[in-house]
């Protein structure tokens, strides 16, 4: 039977809220029961008018590039990757099994669930900076808006199906990353999220949740329900969101306008989630790829254990940032980064002992303060005899 002790970590958070908005379902399919639909659909069998829903909550996380800490219990980690969705998706499956099935949370850029997911994204990406309605033309020659593109019409990815699969596993979460990851894009480094086209934000915030809702069930439609890892179940969806390039707030980082926005829009939708959810490790934001590859990959992987290190310093939780990104010329060299980090930190837990070791939870509960890390093994206890590099590249080779 599926693993429900996410849902269970949801629902001690939703008891913590006060405030005049009680909701039975605040967000996230974590159960069938509690799912982010558009308000519409959320009428009960009699037509009574549809539940009220909280957008979001900033509890426990704070919200910038230079200071983007989520306070994790201290001697929690939890491991978030982003940017997929993509084939590497069953490596990191692989490896999270080879070291105990360690939880993951994947933040992917939804425009990758779509085949016209990229030129939506090109043609809203030209059009940014140059004031006016920011539109898609479909191919029949008509120009929509970017908030009224009909993210149910559009044509999932050939392949999709079997990633979902992948990924529709008890220890694994899918958080919210935006739709067209615009934000730390070359052409729009500067642009905070708050600050792009009202069209563009809710394209970014909404589009990309409807999006999500899409991907969920996508594993039950395969015909012959069998993948790598087992059978397909529905993805559970976290109720986090990290934006792209972890800037939100704009040069005079106004947040109360950023939650205003961030709250009008997601809620008039039926949405509801925790965050932004930013990361601590690597230190000083060296991310596996704006590592300095010709330092080679044990380099990078020192500057993921010296963030742990100093979280761990400063009696706080963890949070590691890796990347997926398929097709990447670089996507290897970051796995390589991601499984040799792992291994150093289960050595690392080994020569700690019980009291000090690195625990393993999965993101969401951890933002939402309903888990422990005394409720987690440490990280050498979870991951017996995990295989070297060489030994599990050289697997992935024959599977491949």
């Amino acid at each position: 039977m599926r693993d429900l002790s996410m849902t269970r970590h949801f629902t001690a958070f939703l008891r913590r809220l006060s405030g005049p908005v009680v909701l039975p379902c605040m967000l996230a399919s974590l159960s069938p029961a509690c799912a982010p639909v558009a308000t519409s659909d959320t009428y009960d069998a009699k037509g009574a008018r549809p539940q009220r829903t909280v957008s979001l909550t900033t509890n426990r996380v704070a919200s910038h590039l230079s200071d983007a800490v989520v306070h994790l219990p201290p001697g929690a980690i939890a491991i978030t990757i982003d940017d997929g969705p993509s084939s590497l998706a069953k490596d990191f499956l692989a490896a999270s099994e080879a070291f105990g099935r360690l939880p993951l949370t994947f933040f992917p850029a939804a425009h990758h669930f779509f085949e016209e997911g990229q030129a939506i994204c090109d043609s809203v990406r030209a059009q940014i900076d140059q004031g006016g309605s920011v539109t898609w033309t479909r191919s029949d020659g008509v120009a929509v808006p970017a908030d009224q593109i009909d993210i149910a019409s559009l044509r999932i990815k050939p392949g999709l199906e079997d990633i979902a699969g992948v990924l529709s596993k008890s220890y694994v979460e899918i958080g919210h990353h935006s739709f067209c990851h615009f934000v730390g894009t070359e052409t729009n480094r500067n642009r905070a999220f708050a600050n792009l086209p009202t069209e563009v934000r809710h394209l970014e915030l909404v589009g990309a949740a409807r999006a999500l809702r899409r991907f969920k069930d996508l594993a039950l439609t395969r015909s012959d329900r069998t993948v790598e890892f087992g059978d397909p179940l529905p993805v559970n969806l976290a109720p986090v969101l990290r934006t792209a390039g972890n800037s939100w707030w704009g040069p005079h980082r106004d947040r109360p306008q950023w939650v205003e926005h961030w709250n009008s829009q997601l809620a008039n939708a039926g949405f509801a989630y925790v965050g932004p959810v930013g990361w601590t490790v690597p230190a000083k934001g060296g991310a596996d790829i704006f590592c300095d590859r010709s330092q080679g990959v044990a380099a990078c992987v020192d500057q993921y254990i010296e963030g742990y290190r100093a979280d761990l310093r400063a009696g706080r939780g963890s949070v590691s940032l890796h990347h997926e990104l398929g097709g990447h010329q670089h996507a290897g060299w970051m796995f390589e980064v991601f499984y040799r980090f792992l291994t150093r930190l289960t050595e690392q837990s080994r020569a700690a002992g019980k009291d000090a070791c690195p625990r393993v939870i999965p993101l969401s509960c951890g933002v939402m303060g309903t888990c422990k890390a005394s409720d987690y093994p440490c990280l050498h206890e979870q991951a017996i005899n995990p295989p070297s590099w060489e030994e599990f590249s050289a697997r992935r080779q024959m599977v491949n």
